[in-house]
């Protein structure tokens, strides 16, 4: 009785062994962090504030500080309509850490924005997608243009 026992116990363990639970047979998708878009209007009347030439783009730089030294990133300006929108590829990407990072986007020589990111990594039903837990400018949380996305940046 005893060897039948064993028998059946290692005709289990090499069933199992040799079963889908040992194959991945979900394959792995990865979605990237968000592409940010930045809007920067007037507090008072919601104009574009690229639109209108109150800033300029060859002015406009985004950096962040890694140990006294700084880093610019590739911002862009696009237009859309009448509305200039600010966005970087690269932001997201350096934001997906424990801590965040904070960046500061200069608008021109004596306006700069601070804004913190932060972009967590999740791993759900074999994908891994990216989310934003934290945002904030100049410590606040922002606005998010509900039919554009964008994150807005009132002046």
């Amino acid at each position: 009785m005893n060897k039948i026992k064993i028998l059946l116990f290692f005709l289990g363990v090499l069933f199992l062994s040799n079963s889908c639970l040992k194959t991945d047979e979900c394959g792995e998708c990865f979605t990237p962090p968000p592409q940010l878009s930045f809007k920067v209007i007037s507090a008072e009347s919601g104009e574009n504030l690229y639109a209108d030439f109150t800033y300029i783009q060859n002015e406009l730089k985004l950096y962040y500080i890694d140990n006294d030294d700084i880093t610019y990133i590739n911002v862009e300006l696009h237009q859309y309509d009448d509305q200039v929108v600010i966005s970087s590829t690269e932001m997201s990407w350096l934001a997906i850490s424990d801590l965040g990072e904070t960046f500061y986007l200069e608008l021109n020589p004596d306006t700069t924005e601070t804004i913190y990111l932060k972009i967590v990594s999740v791993f759900e039903n074999c994908c891994t997608f990216h989310q934003i837990e934290e945002l904030t400018i100049n410590g606040i949380e922002p606005e998010i243009e509900s039919f554009t996305n964008s994150i807005l940046i009132k002046k």
